[in-house]
């Protein structure tokens, strides 16, 4: 029977009035077995706890409400079809599965199917039987379908905002506050808030939305902070296992969970009941977040549709953090600082400094890495890894072609002091990919009337542009005579295979790899070697970045690197300064002498992995040797294995083995020290 013609089945004022006395005689009779079945019959997902008074009185209300409106005839004509379903909203949203609902419904019409046969044995009720049971075939019918319908559009919602991609131009900052404001805006959802893992372990407030988020809310102290790496109370709470175990975790209940039972009071006043929790990171790397969403329901992120959404919106989350991982941020800035930063930074805030990148043949300063640094009004240095962040693509663009017009003024002002020195400049993938980079590089050149082989472009990041699309874009700018280099080599097998396949000039070995030297330093210049070697049949230049000390120095240029950048040789300085360090800087040629214990352990590995006989023949050319008696320093066993290693003969690598065991405590000390 179709519902628009509903409004005409009780016609009969007389049918009306029998139709409301019945329902009076068995509606509460109706609720009460309603409630009963709900709590014994229906099947709840694995995880669900027992159902509280609370929703129970809950549950009983709604479908107070919502039978006695399917029931009433007379407001069949102000009913609106596409209106949720109240009810079916909170079965939903706690837990109940789609079979869960079409039980209720059935239950609803088989109740009242037995009470309407009833009539069967009155015959002067037989045309007002045949009235009701066709109205309560249409009830059920409309039931069904609200029911349906709801559960639909609340699942529909919850996925669409979590595969929903914004295109409008946002920074990261920006991004992740819009997401969390849509997900905090879904059916149910009460607060959702992005906690950030600092140094200490602990799980910082950083982003929140929803209810109270333009109030004030008490931030809570160290004491009773999420952390991950804690044992104690604080170590159970939702956030922390959910980071520590990188798994999307949910609770039924909030303020009764171990570790969450701290914030009970505030989560009762708040209405906040069950929680889930949505760890994000960016592959393996130690800054990572967590989404959390708290609901107003029991169960309410318990149901395997749920689970799905949770990690539709963890995937969302991490892929666009890989967009945006160049200038990801591990500091908390409020928007109202954001603002004064990126107004600043285009104003006159601006500020270059530049690092040398020395040649381990010659010594000399073959590049400058030129950064951008923001200062503020009270001489405050401000690190990219603050404000870029807060940029958006089109002022990442904006920023790019700044720094490449300060690079090619500079490049101008040492050629009139008879300096000729390369510079190279950071280039994120985001500008990379705009169609007018090239344009905009060859502008730049051709108005300074620079020399593109004198600028090299450093790509911060690739793995967020397709090989085949990098490809082109490369090319576009290789045409111009522009050099490019790769910064992320040996982080990851990823940024190997695209050595391999895109025309890069310049690889730049990751200095994290640097960070093990101190401790290992065997294997660590077995992998630093075999990444230079690689780089050489490659036909690239290759930078040593992190070098940080003089032994590293020293076992770079044994092991064949063509340009180190670090500390030790210099700290990032003004333009002026590097004017300076250029024309009195140098270090010793490769083949010169050793002065470090590390220095000299690079020497006998390179012996030990070659398998190859010392070339010097004369023991007292040995650098080795020299070392030793330059700093006074005579040991018998040393002098042994080391004078065998200059004859030569079958126990060579045997020796060889001697001197790595020999050297190596002394020059973990010196590295240490």
């Amino acid at each position: 029977m179709k519902y628009q013609n509903s409004s005409n089945i009780f016609a009969y004022s007389d049918f009306l009035s029998k139709w409301q006395l019945f329902i009076q005689r068995y509606f509460d009779e109706y609720l009460d077995m309603w409630m009963l079945h709900v709590k014994q019959n229906i099947l709840l997902p694995a995880g669900r706890q027992a159902i509280s008074s609370d929703t129970l009185d809950l549950l009983r209300s709604r479908a107070a409400s919502h039978y006695t409106h399917l029931l009433n005839p007379t407001v069949g004509k102000e009913r609106d079809g596409n209106n949720e379903c109240s009810l079916a909203s909170l079965l939903i949203l706690s837990g109940y599965s789609s079979v869960d609902i079409l039980r209720i419904s059935h239950f609803f019409y088989r109740f009242w199917e037995e009470k309407i046969d009833l009539l069967v044995a009155d015959i002067d009720q037989h045309d007002f039987y045949k009235t009701v049971s066709s109205f309560l075939e249409m009830c059920f019918y409309e039931d069904q379908v609200a029911m349906f319908r709801t559960m639909e559009s609340i699942k529909d919602r919850y996925f669409q905002q979590a595969i929903l991609k914004n295109k409008k131009p946002m920074t990261w900052l920006e991004w992740r506050q819009d997401e969390l404001d849509h997900l905090a805006s879904l059916s149910g959802v009460r607060m959702a808030f992005v906690m950030r893992l600092n140094e200490e372990g602990e799980l910082m407030f950083e982003l929140r939305a929803g209810y109270l988020s333009t109030e004030s809310i008490e931030e809570p102290n160290s004491e009773v902070l999420p952390n991950v790496k804690n044992s104690m109370i604080t170590g159970q709470a939702l956030v922390a296992q959910a980071l520590r175990d990188y798994q999307i975790v949910s609770t039924p209940d909030f303020q009764t969970r171990p570790g969450s039972r701290i914030w009970s009071e505030k989560a009762k006043r708040w209405g906040l009941v069950s929680a889930l929790a949505i760890p994000v990171r960016l592959n393996t790397n130690a800054d990572r977040l967590v989404i959390v969403l708290f609901g107003m329901y029991e169960n309410q992120f318990e149901s395997p549709w749920m689970t799905e959404f949770a990690e539709v919106v963890q995937t969302k989350w991490e892929e666009k953090w890989s967009q945006y991982q160049y200038v990801t941020s591990k500091f908390v800035i409020e928007p109202v600082q954001a603002d004064y930063y990126r107004n600043l930074l285009f104003t006159d805030g601006l500020v270059m400094v530049g690092q040398p990148i020395v040649s381990c043949q010659t010594g000399r300063v073959e590049k400058v890495e030129l950064l951008a640094r923001l200062q503020l009004p009270d001489g405050q240095w401000i690190m990219p890894n603050r404000f870029l962040p807060l940029l958006t693509n089109e002022e990442m663009d904006k920023l790019f072609q700044m720094t490449l017009d300060r690079a090619m003024t500079t490049i101008k002002a040492w050629e009139k002091e008879s300096l000729s020195v390369n510079v190279t400049v950071n280039l994120a993938p985001i500008t990379l990919a705009h169609p007018n980079c090239s344009l905009w590089i060859e502008e730049l050149l051709r108005y300074h009337r620079i020399s593109a082989q004198q600028l090299t472009l450093e790509l911060l990041e690739t793995q967020s542009i397709q090989e085949d699309v990098m490809e082109l874009l490369f090319l576009k700018i290789k045409n111009l005579g522009v050099k490019v280099a790769i910064d992320d080599l040996g982080s990851g097998y990823s940024s190997i295979l695209r050595l391999s396949r895109l025309p890069f000039d310049v690889i730049k070995i990751d200095q994290k790899l640097l960070r093990d030297f101190r401790e290992h330093p065997i294997s660590t210049m077995g992998l630093l070697y075999g990444l230079i070697q690689l780089g050489h049949s490659l036909g690239k230049e290759v930078v040593v970045e992190g070098v940080e000390y003089l032994g590293v120095l020293e076992a770079m240029k044994v092991l064949n690197a063509t340009m180190c950048q670090g500390y030790y040789l210099a700290r990032p300085m003004s333009l002026t300064e590097i004017t300076g360090y250029i024309r009195n800087r140098e270090i010793e040629p490769w083949d010169a002498e050793i002065h470090t214990f590390t220095g000299a352990l690079a020497i006998v590995w390179l012996l030990y992995s070659q398998k190859t006989h010392i070339t010097v023949t004369a023991f007292e050319d040995c650098r080795i040797a020299k070392f030793f008696e330059r700093i006074g320093w005579y040991h018998e066993e040393a002098m042994g294995w080391l004078q065998a290693l200059h004859h030569g003969g079958e126990s060579f690598q045997e020796n060889v083995e001697k001197g790595l065991a020999f050297l190596l405590p002394y020059a973990v000390n010196e590295l240490k020290g």
